[in-house]
């Protein structure tokens, strides 16, 4: 992400703020992001450092509110929008019953305050950190206490947690209690985070249902299984032997990771961008969106997608299997001893590591120009490339 649409997205998750304030808050982390660029630091990974921004704003608003700083209420409905909430409401009050129209009231008012938790748990032998959210973002973060520690905040009226800890586990579970906290209260979620000690080497299992779900900078967790239904996956400077990423609606984003062992990504609706990753054996497949490797390294890689195109730059392996349906596939400095592309609706274009005399082909396309022989060579290097409707033009190095 860059400056510019991290402080776009900051301005727009701190709207309720006062201007001056918010603007105050905007120049802060300008002035932070340049900082590090001046020290030396990537636009990408300075603006990395901040966080995500709704988590961010969370934050500010709720020590604004605090502090006793009157935020603007806003609506997001206009005129029309709002008659047919009123006609979706009435139709509601002889659909539900007194029971729920009774929660529909309490729950579209503001409801209640937020008690900031803390909980500090010995490392001892804990084995398992299993963090499940409903409605609200999680941040996994690594920290140099011996500590695990949880902040979360509770809301009588909203929201509900479930905290319990065993001899190897611990575990952090929370609910929505109103039918529209979604609906209407968005603008008092807070988020929850999770410090994780360095000294911790077993697994953190975290799933979100309708919020983001933000890792980094953890480095010794032996394995890693998060996932999110409705919001983005971002895992940045992490290291565990096993990882297993999932995302039903959203993007994913895994950058700066070393997995010993496997990993394992799967979406249906979003983008996936991998950038970074050290890995043996590697499993991507997206339903709807495009798929960006880049500077990546490992054993075997198998990327799949159904509607959407694959870009695989500067990525090197034994072994390379690239499959869409619909879409393109392209590379640059692809580099594999073996290497099978396959693309039903969609061009397959790029540069290859090495000289042609060092493949042996095996291409064809049905309606398409191909620049290379459909079976030729004796090279120790393997190249098989199939597409059904599209163009094969492929160059070396």
């Amino acid at each position: 992400m860059s400056k510019k649409e991290f402080l776009k997205k900051l301005k727009k998750a701190l709207s309720a703020l006062p201007a001056a304030e918010r603007e105050r808050t905007l120049a802060y982390y300008d002035e932070l992001i340049e900082d590090r660029k001046e020290s030396g630091a990537t636009e990408e990974s300075a603006v990395y450092a901040m966080g995500e921004p709704q988590s961010i704003a969370a934050e500010i608003l709720a020590d604004a509110n605090e502090r006793g700083v009157e935020l603007k209420k806003h609506t997001p409905f206009g005129r029309a929008a709002l008659i047919l909430l009123i006609g979706f409401l009435c139709g509601a009050l002889i659909w539900f019953g007194t029971n729920v129209i009774a929660d529909l009231v309490r729950g579209g008012a503001d409801s209640g305050e937020w008690e900031k938790v803390e909980k500090n748990i010995e490392l001892g032998s804990i084995s398992t950190i299993n963090m499940d959210m409903t409605t609200v973002d999680l941040v996994i973060t690594g920290s140099d206490s011996e500590m695990i520690r949880l902040v979360y905040f509770t809301n009588d009226a909203l929201v509900e947690y479930n905290f319990e800890s065993s001899e190897d586990t611990v575990t952090l579970t929370q609910r929505k209690k109103r039918i529209l906290f979604d609906f209407f209260s968005q603008r008092n979620k807070r988020s929850a985070s999770l410090f994780v000690p360095e000294g911790f080497t077993g697994t953190i299992i975290a799933k979100t249902t309708t919020g983001d779900l933000i890792l980094e900078n953890v480095a010794s967790a032996s394995a890693l299984h998060l996932s999110t239904t409705t919001g983005d996956l971002t895992i940045h400077d992490a290291k565990s032997k096993y990882a297993l990423f999932g995302v039903t609606t959203g993007d994913m984003r895994v950058s700066e990771c070393v997995f010993p062992g496997d990993m394992t990504a799967s979406g249906s609706t979003g983008d996936v961008m991998i950038k970074g990753v050290r890995s043996v054996k590697m499993s991507v497949k997206t339903t709807t969106g495009d798929m960006i490797l880049e500077d990546v390294q490992l054993s075997t890689l198998d990327a799949e997608l159904t509607t959407g195109g694959i870009n695989a730059n500067r990525v090197a392996a034994e072994k390379v299997t690239l499959r869409a349906s619909t879409g393109d596939v392209k590379f640059d400095g692809l580099d594999a001893k073996s290497i099978d592309i396959s693309v039903s609706t969609g061009d397959v274009l790029g540069t290859l590591a090495g000289s042609a005399e060092d493949y042996t082909f095996e291409t064809h396309t049905s309606t398409g120009r191909n620049n290379l022989p459909e079976n030729f060579g004796s090279g120790e290097r393997k190249l098989k490339v199939s597409a059904s409707t599209g163009d094969i033009n492929i160059s070396f190095d």
